[in-house]
């Protein structure tokens, strides 16, 4: 489900900005004034993967920012529920909340995990 709320991003605690792309029914929660993480709710960076649009729109939107970029070893604490999330995956880490199923990846993890496919 789409969080409708303003949250404040798991890695640098700058509160995140709310995202529609056109043409699709995601609000995206990036991270746009601190780190350029996004926070994707449960099951959308599945379902975005499978669109190239969608992702490149994503990496453009972020590509033109410097952003400041976190320490990756942190424990991240999940914006939707408040749970600790969990730091998934080997080439790319991403950070999972396993209560809601949130996903949060760093600013280059899209793009990393673009070009893995």
């Amino acid at each position: 489900m789409d969080t409708q709320h303003i949250i404040k991003c798991p890695a640098c605690g700058s509160k995140m900005t709310k995202v529609k792309f056109p043409n699709t029914d995601f609000h995206f929660d990036i991270c746009a004034d601190g780190c350029g993480g996004i926070l994707f709710d449960n099951m959308e960076l599945a379902k975005i993967m499978s669109s190239k649009e969608i992702v490149d729109g994503l990496i453009n939107y972020l590509s033109n920012e410097s952003f400041k970029m976190p320490c990756k070893e942190d424990l991240r604490v999940c914006p939707v529920c408040n749970t600790p999330m969990t730091k998934v995956g080997n080439d790319i880490e991403i950070d999972v909340c396993d209560t809601c199923g949130a996903k949060f990846l760093d600013s280059d993890e899209l793009k990393r995990l673009q070009n893995m496919k």
